[in-house]
């Protein structure tokens, strides 16, 4: 069965709202994860012996990307937290159950209309009985059509 629009819009709601929520949880491990990381580090220049300048710059180093890595994921986190928090509501979660049903009915809907052909109820002589219509084709499928007969102008003359 090809796709349908519908289907292809549903998708893409759906992988939006499973890439939303998993960007941000991942976001929470990086974060806790380089929390974890920062107090090892500060407990390293702490605890351990005085460092020389290289050994000290090193765990400048570690700190700074550390706190860089940690500031990426809680801005981004900022900003996916509402449609988060939304997504994961009751009302988010109804809205996607209602995406993926629709996304259910259009297949089926898309199936009956593939299968789908004419009988003439008055006229015997027309050729068109069982005959399914061409006008169901996917928009991707009709723009390839397109391409392949498009007709260009090269050097003042028409081409194919």
């Amino acid at each position: 069965m090809a796709n349908n629009i519908v289907n292809n819009y549903s998708s893409t709601i759906v992988e939006i709202f499973q890439s939303v929520i998993k960007n941000y949880e991942m976001n929470v491990d990086i974060i806790k994860q380089c929390e974890e990381e920062l107090n090892d580090l500060n407990h390293e220049a702490e605890l351990s012996e005085p460092k020389d300048m290289y050994k000290g710059y090193l765990v400048y180093k570690a700190i700074r990307e550390t706190r860089i890595r940690r500031r990426t994921a809680k801005e981004e986190n900022e900003l996916l937290k509402d449609i988060y928090d939304y997504f994961n509501s009751q009302q988010g979660q109804a809205f996607k159950s209602k995406i993926q049903s629709i996304q259910g009915n259009s297949a089926k809907l898309r199936a009956t209309q593939e299968a789908r052909t004419y009988t003439p109820r008055q006229r015997e002589d027309l050729t068109i009985t069982e005959k399914h219509s061409t006008a169901n084709k996917p928009f991707e499928e009709m723009l390839k059509d397109f391409k392949k007969t498009k007709i260009s102008v090269k050097n003042g003359k028409l081409r194919k």
